[in-house]
């Protein structure tokens, strides 16, 4: 039971107990999730990306929502997942090196490449 409350009193300690409005903030859902993930909480880390990109569907941020989570589908070593999140980044915003940085790692996971 700690260790399943302990990622919400992260959030609040490090953010000094901030009030997110969902309908405005896709990047404070994608900060969230970023420290999720630098904590070691891939699964609230996933659901505040995913909830960043409902949130915000149609946006040049929308890769970066995509990529951070194909980073936490790595995490749990959901390398298919991964590989569709780093592909629809690419496909928002082609000119980012890093997602083709991260597309390639998960295929070297999965043993494609060598």
């Amino acid at each position: 039971m700690i260790k399943f409350l302990l990622p919400f009193f992260l959030i609040i300690a490090q953010q000094n107990i901030m009030v997110i409005d969902p309908a405005n903030n896709a990047n404070t859902h994608n900060q969230r999730g970023l420290i999720y993930l630098k904590e070691g909480y891939a699964l609230p880390a996933i659901q505040e990306f995913k909830l960043a990109i409902r949130l915000c569907p149609n946006s040049s941020a929308t890769a970066t929502f995509y990529n951070n989570l194909g980073l936490s589908y790595i995490k749990i070593r959901r390398y298919d997942w991964a590989l569709w999140c780093f592909e629809k980044s690419i496909s928002i915003n082609p000119n980012f090196i890093d997602f083709y940085s991260n597309l390639v790692k998960v295929y070297k996971l999965k043993k494609c490449l060598y």
